[in-house]
């Protein structure tokens, strides 16, 4: 599955984190904010290489929602707005 270092309140995650992609090396999967063990509030989630950015923005109940930023591979932006919901 996949791996978190964050905060944790009664074994939940809430607050700030990293979640890191299953399998070879800490591959970051998403930095950002957490609720009720969801990722919630403003956060970057990062392509398979775990480098790249490839949105950054608000999420809520575990989807992009609100304004956000998706990137291109070569890191350029593709989409600024929003607002953005699920997989926009």
């Amino acid at each position: 599955g996949v791996a978190y270092d964050g905060a944790w309140d009664g074994g939940i995650r809430k607050g700030t984190g990293v979640e890191y992609w299953p399998g070879e090396g800490q591959k970051r999967q998403f930095e950002g904010e957490f609720l009720n063990d969801e990722r919630h509030g403003h956060g970057r989630e990062y392509g398979a290489d775990g480098a790249k950015v490839i949105f950054e923005g608000q999420f809520q109940s575990d989807e992009k929602h609100g304004h956000g930023r998706e990137y291109q591979s070569d890191g350029v932006p593709a989409i600024v707005g929003g607002p953005c919901r699920g997989d926009a």
